[in-house]
């Protein structure tokens, strides 16, 4: 179905995750995405993964 370019409407990003889509420039939905990913346990980004980004369980490095 043709939406109007620039139209966001929210959306399941997945597992029950709320996420928003845009309408494109050709008239087509863009892909369901989740909020951003956060450092806290929870899969934020609705992508199926938690914390990725954050080295959650890597081995500290640097001083202090």
């Amino acid at each position: 179905m043709a939406c109007q370019p620039g139209r966001v409407e929210a959306c399941e990003a997945g597992a029950g995750c709320a996420g928003a889509r845009t309408c494109e420039a050709g008239g087509t939905w863009g892909p369901c995405e989740g909020p951003a990913e956060a450092c806290d346990g929870v899969d934020n980004d609705c992508d199926g993964s938690v914390d990725e980004g954050f080295g959650v369980g890597e081995a500290c490095r640097g001083e202090g």
